[in-house]
């Protein structure tokens, strides 16, 4: 069956935004030919400014209306990390030992300080080692709200039963709905209770840069007329969508150029 030409200039835009530059890149779909292509510095105080003006340059050489999904891949995080530039963050554990988490605030495993330490969390089988103290939780949060941009939750053996970990997230999200809050049971499943927190930790503190950098992609999508679905590459190269990016953004950490962000689709 004859393809039309419309439909032969069909592609994917992909976009890699990285610390110095971001790039673009529309593949076609029919013969997998990259069209075009811009780069453009990365502002970073201005995200939708740079997306704007790579989109700019990319609408010299193509119609907008040829793209039919963006594939957005970026540093960000990992830069982030590497330059100790997370954004604040807080974590609340719940139901670990005090000196364990003693000895892991003085060496710094959670990047923060600001750690909310309440009785809960279970045993190896799920079952609840003591109630969830959600008073001193409020109380703790409070205290807190406006020095932070994200919060983690990591209870003990959330990964038998996750119940403490979302009972604390909807508290928070009762006193601050715009919070970002990510329980430890979504990212990990490792029994290595100060691990597991770690990890998720650092996923709060990369929530907001995510978040920035999906929202700008957004905007400019949607002031140009283009509505089409939005991914984003995850470190090993597979696509996620953009709603469980700004959830899980630690799973953005290495995510390849512009060209590998247009593969898999």
């Amino acid at each position: 069956m004859d393809m039309s030409s419309e439909i032969l200039k069909e592609g994917i835009l992909g976009i890699d935004a990285g610390g110095t530059f971001t790039d673009l890149a529309f593949l076609r779909l029919a013969d997998s030919y990259v069209a075009a292509s811009a780069k453009t510095p990365t502002d970073q105080d201005d995200l939708v400014g740079t997306i704007g003006r790579g989109l700019d340059l990319i609408s010299k050489e193509i119609d907008v209306k040829e793209i039919r999904a963006v594939n957005l891949a970026t540093t960000f995080a990992t830069n982030a990390i590497v330059e100790g530039k997370t954004k604040a963050s807080a974590i609340v554990l719940i139901g670990y030992d005090e000196e364990q988490v003693k000895r892991a605030v003085k060496s710094n495993k959670f990047g923060t300080d600001k750690v909310i330490l309440i009785s809960g969390g279970h045993d190896t089988k799920g079952n609840e080692q003591a109630p969830l103290d959600l008073v001193n939780l409020r109380t703790s949060f409070k205290e807190i709200e406006g020095s932070v941009a994200a919060i983690a939750v990591s209870g003990f053996f959330s990964v038998r039963n996750p119940s403490h970990e979302i009972a604390a997230r909807e508290e928070i999200l009762s006193i601050c709905p715009e919070m970002p809050v990510t329980c430890g049971h979504e990212l990990s499943s490792d029994l290595d209770a100060i691990l597991r927190a770690e990890t998720v930790s650092l996923n709060a503190g990369l929530i907001p840069i995510v978040m920035d950098l999906l929202r700008s992609v957004e905007k400019v999508l949607k002031d140009r007329g283009i509505d089409v679905p939005l991914s984003v590459v995850k470190g090993d190269g597979s696509l996620i969508s953009s709603e469980w990016a700004r959830a899980h953004p630690i799973e953005t950490i290495v995510s390849g150029p512009a060209g590998n962000s247009c593969r898999g689709h």
